[in-house]
């Protein structure tokens, strides 16, 4: 479910007309409790049958404090790694908006597209430095960066290992970079901010990979 018609619902009281002050406490409030990652999950991509890549999805609700004085972004995204005809490469999509909420337009999403986006191992290294480029994405409000397939195999075997990893991106082609974590263990997040933990995802992820490999 999207993350806008999970919000949506705790704006208002059912049993009577909302204050202006307690519509924007409300809001407020529900931004705080889901601020972090929101939920996660495994998804391998066939193709004429074929297993040809594997995936994570990953949603996040996060503060802009780099570019909009605390801002919240809706983040949305894909990692995973995916056969060519060549070997393999890694890609990381990414889509952004910009959430707000008033008693006059209610809650508002404003597109942010990212100039750049990666992802930080904990070595500190990053899917930047591994031959990164932007593709062309479906969606142009989506960000698509391809990177080699040694390093998807890298950032594959961290998330494996640890079940989390570093996103990083930016805002109107600035060069200050949003840094947030991804715990790939969160299945849901429920509006009171109760976390669903599971190793499915990162489980699912990490078979899927073994049985890529096998085609390379």
């Amino acid at each position: 479910m999207r993350l806008l018609k999970l919000l949506l619902p705790m704006l208002f009281i059912s049993s009577g007309e909302i204050l202006p002050a307690q519509a924007q406490e409300s809001a407020d409030d529900l931004f705080m409790r889901m601020v972090g990652t929101v939920s996660t999950s495994a998804v391998p991509y066939r193709s004429e049958g074929k297993l040809d890549g594997c995936t994570l999805v990953f949603n996040l609700l996060v503060r802009d404090t780099a570019y909009d004085l605390g801002a919240y972004l809706k983040v949305a995204g894909t990692t995973g790694v995916f056969l060519n005809g060549k070997g393999a490469v890694g890609t990381l999509k990414l889509s952004v908006e910009k959430l707000s909420f008033s008693l006059k337009s209610g809650m508002v999403s404003e597109p942010r597209r990212p100039s750049r986006a990666y992802l930080i191992l904990s070595d500190f290294s990053t899917t930047l430095e591994a031959g990164a480029e932007t593709l062309k994405a479906t969606d142009p409000a989506n960000l698509l960066v391809g990177f080699s397939g040694m390093k998807a195999v890298e950032v594959g075997t961290e998330i494996v290992r640890t079940k989390k990893i570093q996103l990083g991106f930016n805002q109107a082609d600035g060069k200050n970079d949003i840094i947030v974590p991804i715990e790939f263990d969160i299945v849901t997040k429920n509006l009171e901010g109760g976390i669903q933990r599971s190793d499915a995802a990162v489980n699912s992820y990490s078979d899927c990979l073994a049985a890529l490999s096998d085609r390379l």
